[in-house]
Protein backbone atom coordinates (compact mmCIF):
# COMPACT_ATOMS: atom_id res chain seq x y z
CA UNK A 1 0.00 0.00 0.00
CA UNK A 2 1.51 3.40 -0.98
CA UNK A 3 0.55 6.87 -0.85
CA UNK A 4 -0.49 7.93 -4.36
CA UNK A 5 -2.17 11.55 -4.21
CA UNK A 6 -2.89 14.14 -1.37
CA UNK A 7 -6.24 16.15 -3.05
CA UNK A 8 -6.65 19.68 -2.02
CA UNK A 9 -9.05 22.35 -2.71
CA UNK A 10 -10.85 22.74 0.35
CA UNK A 11 -10.32 25.75 2.52
CA UNK A 12 -11.87 23.79 5.78
CA UNK A 13 -12.24 20.33 7.25
CA UNK A 14 -13.79 17.38 5.60
CA UNK A 15 -16.89 16.00 6.99
CA UNK A 16 -17.61 13.11 4.17
CA UNK A 17 -16.45 11.00 1.63
CA UNK A 18 -18.51 8.91 -0.98
CA UNK A 19 -17.06 7.46 -3.88
CA UNK A 20 -19.54 6.64 -6.88
CA UNK A 21 -20.24 3.18 -7.64
CA UNK A 22 -18.19 2.43 -10.19
CA UNK A 23 -14.98 4.03 -8.12
CA UNK A 24 -14.24 6.45 -10.74
CA UNK A 25 -15.15 9.17 -8.85
CA UNK A 26 -15.00 10.47 -5.26
CA UNK A 27 -16.79 13.28 -3.47
CA UNK A 28 -16.27 14.94 -0.45
CA UNK A 29 -18.09 17.84 1.57
CA UNK A 30 -16.31 20.19 4.17
CA UNK A 31 -16.60 23.04 6.33
CA UNK A 32 -15.94 25.78 3.27
CA UNK A 33 -19.52 25.11 2.36
CA UNK A 34 -18.85 22.76 -0.85
CA UNK A 35 -18.88 19.96 -2.42
CA UNK A 36 -16.55 18.73 -4.41
CA UNK A 37 -16.17 15.44 -7.29
CA UNK A 38 -12.62 14.47 -8.06
CA UNK A 39 -11.48 12.24 -10.31
CA UNK A 40 -9.73 9.42 -9.03
CA UNK A 41 -8.07 8.34 -12.42
CA UNK A 42 -6.39 11.41 -12.78
CA UNK A 43 -6.18 12.69 -9.11
CA UNK A 44 -7.82 16.09 -10.46
CA UNK A 45 -11.27 18.08 -9.42
CA UNK A 46 -13.61 17.95 -12.20
CA UNK A 47 -16.71 19.81 -9.95
CA UNK A 48 -16.79 21.75 -6.74
CA UNK A 49 -20.91 22.62 -6.29
CA UNK A 50 -21.06 25.69 -3.52
CA UNK A 51 -24.08 27.53 -5.06
CA UNK A 52 -25.94 27.19 -1.73
CA UNK A 53 -24.25 30.02 1.12
CA UNK A 54 -23.82 28.75 4.86
CA UNK A 55 -24.70 25.05 3.53
CA UNK A 56 -22.61 22.84 5.38
CA UNK A 57 -23.18 19.32 3.69
CA UNK A 58 -22.53 16.52 6.61
CA UNK A 59 -23.15 13.34 4.46
CA UNK A 60 -23.06 13.12 0.80
CA UNK A 61 -23.40 9.86 -1.35
CA UNK A 62 -24.04 8.61 -5.28
CA UNK A 63 -27.07 7.15 -6.68
CA UNK A 64 -27.25 3.76 -7.05
CA UNK A 65 -26.63 4.22 -10.89
CA UNK A 66 -23.83 6.98 -10.33
CA UNK A 67 -25.66 9.67 -12.03
CA UNK A 68 -26.30 11.58 -9.38
CA UNK A 69 -25.07 12.56 -6.29
CA UNK A 70 -27.00 13.54 -2.81
CA UNK A 71 -26.08 15.74 -0.18
CA UNK A 72 -27.80 16.23 3.49
CA UNK A 73 -27.24 19.79 5.07
CA UNK A 74 -26.01 19.81 8.74
CA UNK A 75 -27.95 23.50 9.03
CA UNK A 76 -31.43 22.29 8.10
CA UNK A 77 -31.38 18.71 6.94
CA UNK A 78 -32.63 19.30 3.79
CA UNK A 79 -31.58 16.97 0.67
CA UNK A 80 -30.09 17.96 -2.18
CA UNK A 81 -29.49 16.25 -5.42
CA UNK A 82 -27.55 16.99 -8.14
CA UNK A 83 -26.18 15.44 -11.84
CA UNK A 84 -22.84 14.13 -11.44
CA UNK A 85 -21.88 14.58 -15.50
CA UNK A 86 -23.29 18.09 -15.53
CA UNK A 87 -22.72 19.49 -11.77
CA UNK A 88 -26.77 20.91 -12.21
CA UNK A 89 -28.58 21.20 -9.54
CA UNK A 90 -31.54 18.86 -9.51
CA UNK A 91 -34.47 19.52 -6.73
CA UNK A 92 -34.30 19.51 -2.77
CA UNK A 93 -36.66 18.11 -0.24
CA UNK A 94 -36.94 20.33 2.25
CA UNK A 95 -36.69 19.26 6.16
CA UNK A 96 -36.68 15.39 5.59
CA UNK A 97 -37.70 15.95 9.70
CA UNK A 98 -38.31 18.34 12.60
CA UNK A 99 -34.04 18.97 12.87
CA UNK A 100 -34.33 19.45 16.71
CA UNK A 101 -35.91 15.94 16.74
CA UNK A 102 -33.10 14.26 15.11
CA UNK A 103 -30.57 12.29 17.33
CA UNK A 104 -28.41 11.06 14.59
CA UNK A 105 -28.40 10.83 10.68
CA UNK A 106 -27.10 8.96 8.05
CA UNK A 107 -27.51 9.16 4.14
CA UNK A 108 -27.30 6.03 1.69
CA UNK A 109 -27.79 5.70 -2.21
CA UNK A 110 -31.14 4.40 -1.51
CA UNK A 111 -32.64 5.65 2.12
CA UNK A 112 -32.14 8.34 4.19
CA UNK A 113 -32.21 6.86 8.41
CA UNK A 114 -32.90 8.97 11.59
CA UNK A 115 -33.83 7.91 14.78
CA UNK A 116 -35.95 9.90 17.48
CA UNK A 117 -35.95 8.48 21.26
CA UNK A 118 -38.15 5.65 20.04
CA UNK A 119 -38.03 5.08 16.40
CA UNK A 120 -36.55 4.92 13.16
CA UNK A 121 -37.60 7.34 9.84
CA UNK A 122 -36.97 5.98 6.23
CA UNK A 123 -37.22 8.11 3.93
CA UNK A 124 -36.81 7.13 0.12
CA UNK A 125 -33.94 9.22 -1.50
CA UNK A 126 -35.71 10.10 -4.87
CA UNK A 127 -39.32 10.99 -3.72
CA UNK A 128 -38.39 12.25 -0.57
CA UNK A 129 -41.77 10.17 0.68
CA UNK A 130 -41.36 8.81 4.05
CA UNK A 131 -41.77 5.24 4.85
CA UNK A 132 -43.21 3.66 7.96
CA UNK A 133 -41.48 4.13 11.37
CA UNK A 134 -39.75 1.10 12.98
CA UNK A 135 -39.91 0.71 16.89
CA UNK A 136 -37.14 0.61 18.83
CA UNK A 137 -37.66 -2.18 21.92
CA UNK A 138 -35.65 0.29 23.96
CA UNK A 139 -35.81 4.09 24.47
CA UNK A 140 -32.24 3.58 25.12
CA UNK A 141 -31.43 2.67 21.25
CA UNK A 142 -28.26 4.47 19.99
CA UNK A 143 -27.57 4.70 16.16
CA UNK A 144 -28.93 2.61 13.32
CA UNK A 145 -26.75 1.98 10.54
CA UNK A 146 -28.58 -0.13 7.39
CA UNK A 147 -30.07 -3.09 9.33
CA UNK A 148 -28.54 -2.57 12.99
CA UNK A 149 -29.23 -1.06 15.78
CA UNK A 150 -27.10 -0.17 18.85
CA UNK A 151 -27.85 0.25 22.36
CA UNK A 152 -26.83 0.81 25.70
CA UNK A 153 -26.21 -0.75 27.84
CA UNK A 154 -23.43 -2.67 25.55
CA UNK A 155 -25.79 -3.93 23.14
CA UNK A 156 -26.40 -4.31 19.48
CA UNK A 157 -29.95 -5.30 17.82
CA UNK A 158 -30.27 -6.11 14.42
CA UNK A 159 -33.24 -5.51 12.26
CA UNK A 160 -35.08 -7.15 9.05
CA UNK A 161 -36.04 -4.10 7.80
CA UNK A 162 -38.99 -5.97 5.66
CA UNK A 163 -41.11 -6.62 8.16
CA UNK A 164 -39.39 -4.64 11.31
CA UNK A 165 -38.58 -7.66 13.26
CA UNK A 166 -35.31 -7.42 15.69
CA UNK A 167 -34.36 -10.69 15.18
CA UNK A 168 -30.90 -10.45 17.74
CA UNK A 169 -29.23 -8.87 20.03
CA UNK A 170 -25.87 -9.25 20.65
CA UNK A 171 -24.75 -8.42 24.10
CA UNK A 172 -21.45 -6.52 24.39
CA UNK A 173 -18.41 -8.93 25.70
CA UNK A 174 -17.32 -8.40 29.30
CA UNK A 175 -17.53 -4.78 28.91
CA UNK A 176 -19.54 -2.21 30.44
CA UNK A 177 -18.99 0.51 28.12
CA UNK A 178 -21.69 1.48 25.84
CA UNK A 179 -21.61 1.13 22.16
CA UNK A 180 -21.27 4.37 20.56
CA UNK A 181 -20.28 3.37 16.84
CA UNK A 182 -20.79 0.91 14.54
CA UNK A 183 -20.24 -0.51 10.82
CA UNK A 184 -22.23 -3.77 8.88
CA UNK A 185 -19.98 -5.71 6.48
CA UNK A 186 -20.22 -5.04 2.73
CA UNK A 187 -21.33 -8.75 2.85
CA UNK A 188 -23.74 -8.31 6.12
CA UNK A 189 -21.91 -11.22 8.07
CA UNK A 190 -19.71 -9.30 10.39
CA UNK A 191 -20.75 -6.43 12.62
CA UNK A 192 -17.65 -4.25 13.58
CA UNK A 193 -18.22 -1.54 16.67
CA UNK A 194 -16.62 0.96 18.78
CA UNK A 195 -16.82 1.47 22.27
CA UNK A 196 -15.13 4.08 24.44
CA UNK A 197 -11.55 1.57 24.62
CA UNK A 198 -11.85 -1.09 22.49
CA UNK A 199 -13.42 -2.10 18.46
CA UNK A 200 -14.96 -4.85 18.53
CA UNK A 201 -15.79 -7.94 15.52
CA UNK A 202 -18.64 -10.40 15.62
CA UNK A 203 -18.95 -13.19 13.35
CA UNK A 204 -23.23 -13.14 12.71
CA UNK A 205 -23.22 -16.18 10.58
CA UNK A 206 -21.33 -18.94 13.37
CA UNK A 207 -22.00 -16.75 16.31
CA UNK A 208 -18.45 -15.88 17.33
CA UNK A 209 -16.22 -13.24 18.24
CA UNK A 210 -13.28 -11.92 16.35
CA UNK A 211 -10.17 -11.07 18.46
CA UNK A 212 -8.34 -7.92 16.77
CA UNK A 213 -4.28 -8.77 17.37
CA UNK A 214 -1.96 -5.57 18.30
CA UNK A 215 -5.09 -3.92 19.15
CA UNK A 216 -4.08 -0.47 20.63
CA UNK A 217 -6.35 0.42 23.39
CA UNK A 218 -6.22 4.40 22.51
CA UNK A 219 -9.69 4.69 20.27
CA UNK A 220 -9.16 7.97 17.99
CA UNK A 221 -12.76 8.32 16.49
CA UNK A 222 -15.46 5.94 16.16
CA UNK A 223 -16.36 6.95 12.81
CA UNK A 224 -13.42 6.28 11.71
CA UNK A 225 -13.71 2.41 10.72
CA UNK A 226 -13.88 0.77 6.97
CA UNK A 227 -14.58 -2.64 5.57
CA UNK A 228 -13.07 -3.47 2.42
CA UNK A 229 -15.45 -4.57 -0.61
CA UNK A 230 -14.98 -7.87 -0.32
CA UNK A 231 -15.35 -7.82 3.69
CA UNK A 232 -11.88 -9.39 4.13
CA UNK A 233 -10.12 -6.06 5.49
CA UNK A 234 -11.38 -4.58 8.60
CA UNK A 235 -9.08 -0.93 8.82
CA UNK A 236 -9.59 1.58 11.92
CA UNK A 237 -7.86 4.83 13.13
CA UNK A 238 -6.50 3.66 16.74
CA UNK A 239 -3.90 6.13 18.14
CA UNK A 240 -4.97 9.50 18.63
CA UNK A 241 -1.19 10.62 19.20
CA UNK A 242 0.46 8.83 16.53
CA UNK A 243 -2.77 9.07 13.97
CA UNK A 244 -2.58 5.26 13.03
CA UNK A 245 -4.43 3.01 10.93
CA UNK A 246 -4.66 -0.53 11.71
CA UNK A 247 -5.68 -2.94 8.84
CA UNK A 248 -7.18 -6.17 10.50
CA UNK A 249 -7.58 -9.69 8.20
CA UNK A 250 -11.37 -10.28 8.88
CA UNK A 251 -11.15 -13.78 9.52
CA UNK A 252 -8.49 -14.59 12.19
CA UNK A 253 -8.19 -10.80 13.14
CA UNK A 254 -4.48 -10.77 12.88
CA UNK A 255 -2.99 -7.48 12.09
CA UNK A 256 -1.73 -7.16 8.08
CA UNK A 257 -0.68 -3.81 7.79
CA UNK A 258 -0.66 0.29 10.00
CA UNK A 259 0.12 3.52 8.44
CA UNK A 260 1.79 4.96 11.25
CA UNK A 261 2.58 9.04 11.75
CA UNK A 262 0.26 10.47 9.19
CA UNK A 263 0.99 13.68 10.82
CA UNK A 264 -2.47 15.31 11.10
CA UNK A 265 -5.54 14.32 12.69
CA UNK A 266 -7.36 11.81 10.54
CA UNK A 267 -11.12 12.22 10.26
CA UNK A 268 -12.98 9.76 7.51
CA UNK A 269 -11.46 6.41 6.40
CA UNK A 270 -12.88 4.64 3.12
CA UNK A 271 -12.33 2.12 0.70
CA UNK A 272 -13.19 2.58 -2.99
CA UNK A 273 -15.55 0.32 -4.16
CA UNK A 274 -13.17 -1.61 -6.47
CA UNK A 275 -10.85 -2.46 -3.59
CA UNK A 276 -8.16 -0.69 -5.38
CA UNK A 277 -7.76 2.46 -3.10
CA UNK A 278 -7.89 3.63 0.13
CA UNK A 279 -8.89 7.11 1.18
CA UNK A 280 -8.64 9.13 4.38
CA UNK A 281 -8.94 12.67 5.27
CA UNK A 282 -6.71 14.77 7.14
CA UNK A 283 -8.12 18.19 7.80
CA UNK A 284 -8.86 19.98 4.84
CA UNK A 285 -6.75 16.95 2.39
CA UNK A 286 -7.24 13.78 1.06
CA UNK A 287 -4.68 11.15 1.14
CA UNK A 288 -5.20 8.33 -1.49
CA UNK A 289 -3.55 4.81 -0.85
CA UNK A 290 -2.95 2.41 -3.96
CA UNK A 291 -3.83 -1.08 -2.44
CA UNK A 292 -1.25 -3.87 -3.77
CA UNK A 293 1.25 -1.44 -4.84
Amino acid sequence: MALSDCLQAHTGPIFHLAFSPNSKYLASSADDSTVRIWDMEKGKLISAYHQFEHQIFEQIAFSRDGKKLMGVSCVDRTLFVWNVRTGEFLHSHAQLSHPDRIKDFQLSNTLIKSRLSDSVLFWEVESGNQLPPVKTSSPTSQHVIGQIAIGEPAQVRIWALDHAENIRVIAHENDSDEVDSMLLSPDSQVVAYATRHFYKLFDLRNARWIRLSDHIRELYSPSCMAFSPDSKLFAAATDVYRFTICFWDVETGHLKHTLTHIGMSIGQILFSPDGKCFVFTTESDIKVYRIGT
